[in-house]
């Protein structure tokens, strides 16, 4: 594509419309690849393992507050209600109305004189401690079930029992976002290991956000144009259209396959993410879907689909475990004491510098990825450590030398 030339594809014309929000790329990428996932809604399928799959997903956007999760949700919103066909739930959308709005969301799409008659819900919640704001199991199964769009789904009202709401072919799709002590208050470690959780796609971003301009200077001239939505909302109106069953051609096939029979590579490795690590490969199938309708064939899944859905999962893959980091919330006082100590006890036992990289493993366990250089060089500017032999070794200044209390 040459500078200046607009894309034809629908996840990169949404990346280029949100250039000017203060949220970071991952987190607009997203929001873009779950607006496609709404667009599509139980229209379009393909076949995994003999059985359907849809391409809903359920994403949530992690991070400290300020750093843009809302901007980025609140553009895939304005698209699902630009079309004007789409059943898109209230931003603060609550267990008690959800299944109720999810019943209300009735679509008969005829095609060919063929009738397809389905329940789809899209959400996007700014705060997904609006929609779940405890832990609950027996919600969560609804939220599982919704998410893998069975034939049929029965709520079981407390008030009212014997008026059950019924639900043929439901569906849901969801973008939501939240901060790391939401999830370490709500989540107990076994659900972690649970249905829900493995369902979830975690974004997570530690990029500090950008100090906002009181006066525009036209940087923002992109989310501001009418034009920009107006295109994306068209785009979306046509893959409304949609209806059938998606196929993969045979490079794409044999791509998945091979992926598959190596182990999926690469996995994450934190513990808590083994249960997820089973349902990867239903993740990579559905994005491969987004992948294909983005860029204008949604039912002919090529080789570039596949490869494109599986470098989005594994970036997002990346940093999952910074989630689980900035859930145990230490300050940086004491990140900086433990690093000291480490430090000084192995420098104790050799008498010689330690190895940057020593420092790098010891802190990610302890901390997300993009403070670790940071916290480094603080415990360097402060006294507490000290250049060895060589730039990238390390060593303790003695205790009665550092800044901080010992």
């Amino acid at each position: 594509m040459t500078p200046g030339e607009e894309s034809s594809d629908w996840i990169e014309q949404f990346l280029d419309y949100t250039d000017g929000i203060n949220s970071p790329e991952i987190f607009r990428l997203w929001a873009g690849i779950v607006s496609v996932a709404g667009l599509l809604e139980r229209r379009v399928w393909s076949e995994i393992m003999g059985s359907q799959l849809y391409a809903n997903l359920y994403a949530l956007l992690v991070s400290n507050p300020g750093v843009g999760k809302t901007q980025a949700i609140l553009r895939t919103s304005k698209v699902w209600m630009g079309t004007k066909q789409l059943h898109v739930a209230a931003n603060s959308v609550s267990r008690a109305s959800l299944v109720d709005a999810v019943a209300k969301a009735q679509r008969i799409i005829i095609k060919n004189g063929i009738p397809l008659d389905y329940h789809s819900l899209q959400v996007a919640s700014w705060e997904f401690g609006t929609l779940v704001p405890s832990y609950d199991l027996d919600f969560l199964n609804h939220l599982n079930e919704l998410y893998d769009c069975g034939p049929y789904f029965r709520e079981e009202k407390r008030m009212f029992k014997n008026n059950p709401i019924d639900i043929s072919n439901p569906q849901l799709n969801m973008i939501a976002g939240t901060q790391p002590a939401y999830l370490s208050s709500l989540l107990p470690d076994e659900a972690w290991g649970m249905g829900f959780m493995t369902r979830v796609i975690m974004v997570y971003s530690g990029e500090m956000a950008r100090r906002p301009k009181l006066f525009s200077n036209g940087e923002d001239r992109k989310v501001a144009d009418p034009k920009l939505l107006a295109g994306l909302v068209a785009k979306g109106v046509s893959l409304l259209g949609e209806m059938g069953k998606a196929e993969w051609s045979s490079t794409a096939q044999l791509a998945y396959q091979t992926w598959v029979d190596a182990g999926m590579p690469p996995c994450p490795e934190h513990p808590r993410l083994e249960a997820y690590n089973t349902r990867r490969l239903i993740h990579v199938g559905k994005l491969a879907m987004i992948s294909a309708a983005s860029a204008g064939h949604p039912l002919a899944i090529e080789l570039e689909d596949f490869n494109r859905a599986l470098a989005w999962l594994i970036e997002a893959e990346v940093t999952m475990p910074d989630v689980f980091r900035a859930m145990v919330g230490k300050s940086d006082m004491v990140i900086l004491r433990e690093l000291y100590q480490y430090v000084w006890e192995a420098y104790s036992k050799g008498k010689k510098p330690i190895h940057n990289s020593r420092l790098v493993a010891f802190l990610s366990a302890r901390v997300t990825s993009d403070k670790i250089d940071r916290i480094i060089q603080v415990a360097a500017k402060s006294g507490l450590i000290e250049n060895g032999t060589y730039p990238d070794d390390w060593k303790p200044v003695p205790r009665a030398s550092g800044t901080l209390e010992n």
